[in-house]
C-alpha cells in the first residue's frame, strides 16, 4: 500500500518510484497470496461474495469487446482482476488461520498510520507541498504525502475501524494505547484534510466494529467515545477560513464560443474541431463532447455582464458533485446495459461544471455505471448484498467470535459508503482499493468458518 501511495503522491521522487513499482507490488500480492494457499492446503473453496467479485471482474476483461478504449480497457481490467484474485486468495487462507486474518488487518492499520506519519513530515519540511493553500472558496487542506487532500484519507477511512477492531481486542493496554493513539493520528489528519467523504464512511463503520466487538458498559463508553471524537474532528474543519481575497467584477475569464474563437485565434479553433473529430472518430457518443458553440466549463459559471458564481465549499455541500452525477448520469444512459468498457471513466466523462473539478464522476456507483454498465452493477451491488447478508446471518457468531471479519465489516461499511462520493472500488491505482477488496473478500470468506472468526 505503500507504493500505491507513492504513486500517487505530491513528492516527485516517490511519485516516480511509485508509479512502476505499485505494479511490482501488485504481483508480489498475488504471489504471496498464491503461496499462503499452497502452505496451508486450504481447500479452494468458493463463498457466494468471491464469485459475486469474480463476475464483476470478468465482465471487466469481456467488456473489451465493445469498449471504446480496448487497450485501456484490457490493461486496467486485467490488474482489476489480478487484485480480486489476490484478495480472494488471502480471504480463504485467513478464513483457515485466525493469526493471519489478524496480520492482514494489522498491516493495513500500520501502513495508514505511516504514511500519516510521512504526511506530517513532508507538511513540516515543505508546508507548500504538504498543505494546500486557502482559496476564495476553499480554506487551506491538509495534503501530506498525497496527490490531493482526498488522497489518503481515503485509506484512513477504511483503515480506522480495522484500528478500532484492534485496540477493543488487544490482549495488553500497551497494545491498545498504540492502536489508539494511531487511530487518533487518521482522525486528526483526515479533519486538517476536509474530506468530508472519509469523515462519513470512517464513523458508522467504527461504530459497527464497537457493537460486534464490545458488550454492556464497555460498548456504551467506546461508542461516546467515538462519537465525541468525530464531533471535535468534524468541528476541526471549520477551523480553517477560505482565502479573504475575492475577485472583482470582470476579472473572470468569459466563455467564449467556438465562433468568436475563430475570429480571434484561428489556430485554437481548428484544434478544437480536430479535437472532436477525434473524440467522434474513436467510438465516442456524440452528445459527450462538450458543444463546440460553448466553454467546456460553462455549466454554472456567470456571464459577462452576470454577478461572479460565488463558492463556497461546506461540510454538507456537494462541491458541484450533485450536477456531475447527473451528467454522468445522462451519459451512461447512452449505453445502460453495458457501458463503454471498462477503465474508461476518466476518458469518457467530460467535466462541463465550474464547480466541479475532476475527470471522473465521483461515484463509484455511477462509475461502474458507466463502465460495464447496468449488468457490472448489479454484480458489484450483489457483492454488497450478499456481505451485508453474511453479515446479518452471522451477527452472533460474529459477536461471540470477535475475529477478522467483524474488521472486515467496518472496511465494506466505510468502503461502501465512502463509494458515493468517491470514484475508486475499481481503480487499482488508488491507495483505498486494495484495502477494502482485503476486507471485503475477508468478510466473505469468514462464512467457511463455523466461528464465522
Amino acid at each position: 500500500m505503500i507504493l500505491i501511495a507513492s504513486g500517487s503522491s505530491v513528492v516527485g521522487f516517490a511519485h516516480r518510484v511509485g508509479q512502476p513499482g505499485r505494479w511490482v507490488a501488485l504481483v508480489a500480492l498475488l504471489a504471496v497470496s498464491i503461496a499462503l494457499v499452497a502452505v496451508r492446503r486450504v481447500p479452494l473453496r468458493t463463498p457466494p461474495a468471491v464469485l459475486a467479485a469474480v463476475a464483476l471482474a470478468g465482465i471487466g476483461i469481456v467488456s473489451t469487446g465493445w469498449s471504446v478504449l480496448p487497450g485501456i480497457t484490457l490493461q486496467r481490467a486485467v490488474t482489476f482482476a489480478v487484485l480480486l484474485l489476490a484478495a480472494a486468495l488471502l480471504g480463504i487462507a485467513a478464513a483457515a488461520d485466525a493469526a493471519l486474518a489478524r496480520r492482514l488487518i494489522g498491516a493495513i492499520a500500520v501502513a495508514a498510520g505511516l504514511l500519516a506519519l510521512v504526511g506530517i513530515v513532508v507538511y513540516l519540511a515543505r508546508p507548500s507541498l504538504g498543505m494546500q493553500g486557502a482559496t476564495p472558496s476553499t480554506a487551506a487542506r491538509l495534503r501530506g504525502f498525497g496527490e490531493n487532500p482526498n488522497t489518503l484519507p481515503m485509506l484512513y477511512a477504511v483503515a480506522l475501524p480495522s484500528l478500532a477492531w484492534l485496540c477493543f481486542t488487544a490482549l495488553s493496554w500497551r497494545g491498545r494505547l498504540l492502536w489508539l493513539a494511531t487511530g487518533l493520528l487518521l482522525l486528526g489528519s483526515i479533519s486538517a484534510s476536509g474530506s468530508r467523504g472519509a469523515m462519513v464512511g470512517a464513523l458508522p463503520a467504527t461504530l459497527l466494529v464497537a457493537v460486534l466487538s464490545l458488550r454492556g458498559r464497555r460498548l456504551l463508553v467506546a461508542s461516546a467515545a467515538t462519537v465525541a471524537a468525530f464531533a471535535i474532528a468534524v468541528g476541526g474543519t471549520t477551523v480553517a477560513k477560505p482565502s479573504s481575497y475575492a475577485p472583482v467584477a470582470g476579472s473572470q475569464t468569459p466563455a467564449v464560443s467556438l465562433t468568436q474563437a475563430a475570429v480571434l485565434n484561428p489556430v485554437a479553433a481548428t484544434a478544437s474541431s480536430s479535437l472532436a473529430a477525434i473524440l467522434l472518430a474513436d467510438g465516442y457518443a456524440a452528445d459527450r463532447v462538450p458543444d463546440l458553440g460553448a466553454d467546456p466549463n460553462e455549466i454554472g459559471r456567470s456571464r459577462i455582464g452576470q454577478p461572479l458564481v460565488e463558492f463556497r465549499r461546506t461540510m454538507f455541500g456537494s462541491s458541484g458533485r450533485a450536477q456531475a452525477w447527473g451528467g454522468g448520469l445522462r451519459q451512461s444512459l447512452q449505453r445502460p446495459l453495458l457501458g463503454f468498457g471498462f477503465g474508461t471513466e476518466d476518458r469518457v466523462f467530460i467535466d462541463r461544471y465550474y464547480v466541479f473539478e475532476s475527470r471522473r464522476i465521483e461515484n463509484s456507483y455511477l462509475g461502474l455505471w458507466l463502465q460495464v454498465g447496468a449488468v457490472g452493477l448489479f454484480c458489484f451491488l450483489l457483492l454488497l448484498a450478499l456481505l451485508a447478508l453474511h453479515l446479518l446471518r452471522g451477527w452472533r457468531s460474529l459477536r461471540r467470535g470477535r475475529g477478522a471479519g467483524v474488521a472486515g465489516a467496518g472496511i465494506v461499511l466505510s468502503g461502501a459508503v465512502m463509494a458515493v462520493p468517491q470514484s475508486y472500488v475499481y481503480s487499482v491505482g488508488n491507495v483505498a482499493t486494495a484495502a477494502f477488496w482485503i476486507g471485503a473478500l475477508l468478510l466473505g470468506s469468514s462464512v467457511l468458518r463455523k466461528d464465522a472468526a
